[in-house]
């Protein structure tokens, strides 16, 4: 049986992102969300660097195509914006699934109510769980390799699918953490980003079972990638 939550929450960085297309020029959509996102008390605007290249330079390159021009906050939730992204992120310390999407309902409904998205074509959520330990010896993961060795660094990544979902699964040592006011820590990760890549109606409902497959199924992986013993040093709740 797994948890349905831990105690002690390894997440230093939860996100969720989506992609679209619109009809509306790249450098119109972020201002007409901001507007309408007011409503919700947006606050903390703050243009991010990329917005300084010309749009058809932006629009040429693909790998700038999804990159985010603004970066802002509402209540806790930091948010950057994009002509065609938006990437929603939990405060740390982590506030639980339960809290972060209600909020993340909430500003969907509003962009959507704008009717600047088209189409969907990318939902994500992505989590990344530090450890202040080596990870991989309390985990199931196993690494087979014909070539004997000692190995003091590693980051594997594996793809798993499931229909339209695929979850990439990021597993890596000698990370460092830097905490307020205090020395980096050591130590290791799990990040796995989990995702639909598929033409998806613009549709509140829709969208957010989209999401809430995408967070269950990542976290079904991460605790079967885990040790009971070791779970249970994260103080495990069960339904």
């Amino acid at each position: 049986m797994r948890p349905i939550q831990l105690k002690k929450s390894p997440i230093v960085d939860s996100i969720c992102d989506m992609r679209f297309d619109s009809s509306l020029p790249l450098d119109i959509v972020p201002g007409v969300i901001v507007n309408a996102l007011n409503s919700l008390e947006i606050k903390d605007l703050q243009k991010l660097p990329v917005l300084e290249m010309p749009e058809s330079m932006r629009a040429a390159d693909p790998n700038l195509l999804y990159a985010p021009y603004y970066h802002a906050k509402i209540g806790d939730i930091t948010i950057q914006l994009g002509g065609r992204m938006i990437a929603l992120s939990s405060p740390l310390p982590y506030i639980g699934w339960d809290s972060f999407r209600p909020q993340i309902t909430d500003i969907i409904r509003v962009i959507l109510d704008t009717a600047v998205i088209s189409k969907v074509v990318r939902v994500a959520i992505r989590n990344v769980n530090f450890f202040g330990l080596d990870i991989l010896d309390n985990s199931k993961y196993s690494i087979q390799t014909p070539i004997e060795h000692s190995c003091s660094q590693y980051h594997y990544t594996d793809y798993y699918n499931d229909g339209d979902l695929t979850i990439k699964t990021t597993i890596a040592n000698k990370a460092i953490r830097h905490e307020s006011e205090s020395e980096p820590v050591e130590g290791s990760v799990i990040d796995i980003d989990s995702y639909i890549e598929d033409s998806i109606d613009a549709n509140l409902d829709i969208m957010l079972s989209k999401i809430d497959k995408a967070h269950l199924e990542g976290k079904n992986v991460f605790f079967d990638l885990l040790n009971d013993e070791f779970i249970e040093t994260l103080e495990p709740i069960y339904d």
